[in-house]
Parts: structure tokens; sequence; C-alpha cells
């Protein structure tokens, strides 16, 4: 018995490349490059933008004034930023829970803003009521709530635009958290 010979063919003759791939493979060359010269494009921008803004910090750097320091103006800046804290740091889900144990028919609570100018936890409380009556029967219920003192009606504005059957109104009113 005898056996084939064997032949091994490892280098395989291919078809050449058609030109349509070529001409991708060249315009996709072309693209890369194009992006590639945008990229350059903005990195440049953003390297003078950087410099300008640095240019721009040292400068405001050297305008500012380097003379004695103002302890009165200091002190009170320190005051005011305490207030402004203290105010911040409320318990704020509590007062919101008492104020809304307080109820009046016709009567929509609308804001409350903390005022940061007072030493006590003063409060300016913004509503909206049907009739004067209501919102001065809000002003003393919240008057009559264990916590709220010196409550007063600040202001009141009757709301031309609802034909003159709803107003706003302002309390004032000093809180203290209970301990």
């Amino acid at each position: 018995m005898t056996m084939r010979r064997l032949h091994l063919d490892f280098l395989r003759e291919r078809p050449p490349l058609p030109a349509a791939s070529l001409v991708v493979l060249v315009l996709g060359g072309i693209a890369m490059l194009a992006a590639l010269a945008d990229l350059m494009a903005l990195n440049r921008e953003v390297d003078a933008a950087s410099a300008a803004l640095a240019g721009a910090s040292v400068r405001a750097q050297a305008d500012v004034p380097r003379g004695p320091v103002d302890g009165e103006a200091l002190a009170r800046d320190a005051a005011e930023a305490a207030q402004i804290a203290a105010a911040l740091n409320l318990a704020w889900p509590v007062l919101f829970r008492q104020l809304e144990r307080i109820r009046v028919n016709g009567v929509t609570l609308i804001a409350i803003q903390p005022e940061t100018s007072s030493a006590a936890r003063r409060f300016r409380i913004g509503g909206e009521a049907r009739q004067l009556d209501s919102a001065l029967a809000y002003v003393a219920q919240l008057a009559e709530t264990r916590g709220f003192a010196n409550v007063h009606l600040a202001s009141h504005e009757v709301l031309a635009d609802r034909g003159g059957s709803a107003l706003q109104f302002v309390a004032i009113v000093d809180w203290m958290p209970p301990p």
C-alpha cells in the first residue's frame, strides 16, 4: 500500500482588494485626521482659556488691598455669619409640625422666612385667606400656640386680581423651640 504524497499550501493566493475598500480606508483615515485636528484645536482653546483665567486670578489677587485688618468690620461680619448659621440650623421639622397643627378654614400658608437680623428666632409667615376675619383668626391661633410669642399681623393686602375675594397677609412670630 502506497501513501499519497502530502501537499501543504501555506501561501494561499488572495484575490486583490476591491477599489471600493481602498477608497473607504482612505476616507476613514482622512476623517480620523480631521477629528484629530479638531481635538488639537480645542485643546489649544482650553489651554488659552486656562491661562487667561489664571492671569485674571493673579490680577484679582493683586488688586486686593493689603492694609491693616479692620477688627470692627471683621467682628460685624462674623456676627452676621453666626446669625445666618443660626437661622439655617433650626429644628425645621419641629417648626413645621407646630405650624401644621394650626388650622383655620379658608387660610393657606404660603411662605416661612427666618429673619436673620433678629437675635431671637423670628419668622415672617405669609399666607392667603378668603376673608380678613380668617387671617385674624389664624394670627390669634398662632399667638395662642405654645412655642410662639410676640405674634402680630405685619401687613395684609386685598388681591384685586381675584375680584377682592382673597387677601394675602404676613405675620411676624418669635419661635421658642422646645428643649
